[in-house]
């Protein structure tokens, strides 16, 4: 259906990005968490404390990027 197909496409963009991202920290050579090329990578940390588990509310993920802390709150990603 028209729908599968735009959201296996979705998925194999979002791939295809996280395959050259992992690529690009590898030629890099990224030795700490704490280097500034994989902080400013937008990256998600899942709590399984979270509220959001049973709620479904914003709680168990979180999104940062260099010192940016946010909860994701199940955003529209596109398509």
């Amino acid at each position: 259906s028209k729908s599968l197909r735009i959201a296996i496409s979705a998925l194999v963009v979002m791939d295809v990005h996280n395959r050259d991202t992992v690529n690009e920290l590898t030629q890099i050579d990224i030795k700490s968490k704490s280097d500034f090329d994989w902080l400013a990578h937008l990256r998600y940390y899942w709590n399984s404390d979270g509220e959001s588990a049973l709620s479904g509310k914003p709680g168990s993920i979180q999104c940062q990027m260099i010192n940016a802390h946010v909860l994701y709150a199940y955003e529209y990603i596109g398509n």
